[in-house]
């Protein structure tokens, strides 16, 4: 994207303080006129490019926290990046799809909700 004064050059072959008025403007809406380009395209999370996006979170209490994590990092791990807490002889983890078990010591999938509960024994 060309700047004010990169038009001006180009069009009028003098810097930007000695155009006339109508000039200005004239420069003013060429450089308007232009598309912007982003720099760079975000990458997708969790889209194979060795990253994992996981969200932990307990009924009913502060919604949920979302995490970005290394593919194969285990739940422990995950729980801990993401800055949450949990007493492991009182809360679980269950898997919010099936609402299957789920190890401290299991490795996350992309893109699952863990759910924080209490009484299921997770420990092993």
């Amino acid at each position: 994207m060309a700047t004010k004064a990169q038009i001006s050059r180009k069009v009028y072959g003098c810097v930007l303080s000695e155009l006339s008025g109508g000039e200005k403007a004239a420069v003013t809406r060429k450089f308007n006129a232009q598309e912007l380009t982003p720099a760079a395209t975000p990458a997708r999370r969790g889209s194979g490019s060795g990253t994992a996006s996981v969200k932990f979170g307990r009924p009913g209490i502060n919604g949920v926290k979302e995490c970005l994590v290394n593919t194969g990092t285990s739940v422990k791990d995950a729980l801990a990046q993401a800055g949450v807490s949990i007493n492991a002889s009182k809360e679980g983890i269950l898997e919010k799809t099936t609402g299957k078990i789920i190890m401290f010591n299991d490795s996350v999938v992309d893109n699952t909700t863990y759910i924080i509960a209490p009484g299921v024994d997770s420990s092993n």
